[in-house]
């Protein structure tokens, strides 16, 4: 596959299944934190439940541009990481940290007068967007190459 189609594959890939990914993080660490708070974990649930479309499409929303991001950067690696699955899924997991992070302390620093350092340190929102990231980039480093179309040989 030449670099130009890989970096098509790996973006549109990414920017459609990564956010997805993500959200199982997101979920898991939105009900860990919400059930410290809640008596009820029947009635919080309930709640979650209805409003689970909404957050879906909202978690999406915001993975996608870090995604699409990753993927481009994934399909951009030198071939000889590429191709071994470790260093692959190794750096994919890396890159998906680094820019989903990245787009958090912009937006913390660009529209809020919060300390940054706090912000890292103490907020939990940070810990989920770095989960999340991580995870997805991770398990799309590593299934990447087996979505479709793949390369085609034409060696006969």
């Amino acid at each position: 596959m030449t670099t130009p189609r890989r970096v098509i594959h790996h973006a549109c890939w990414f920017a459609l299944l990564g956010p997805c990914v993500g959200i199982v993080v997101a979920i898991m660490s939105i009900v860990a934190i919400a059930l410290q708070y809640h008596e009820s974990p029947d009635g919080f649930l309930a709640h979650l439940a209805a409003i689970l479309p909404i957050l879906l499409l909202v978690t999406w929303l915001i993975g996608a541009i870090p995604a699409l991001l990753t993927g481009i950067a994934v399909a951009s690696l030198p071939t000889g990481i590429y191709t071994s699955r470790y260093w692959r899924t190794l750096a994919s997991a890396a890159i998906g940290l680094i820019i989903s992070v990245a787009i958090v302390i912009v937006n913390v620093v660009i529209f809020t007068d919060r300390n940054l350092m706090y912000f890292i340190l103490r907020e939990e929102i940070f810990r989920v967007v770095a989960g999340a990231g991580l995870l997805a980039g991770l398990l799309m480093g590593l299934i990447i190459p087996r979505l479709p179309p793949r390369a085609v040989s034409h060696a006969r």
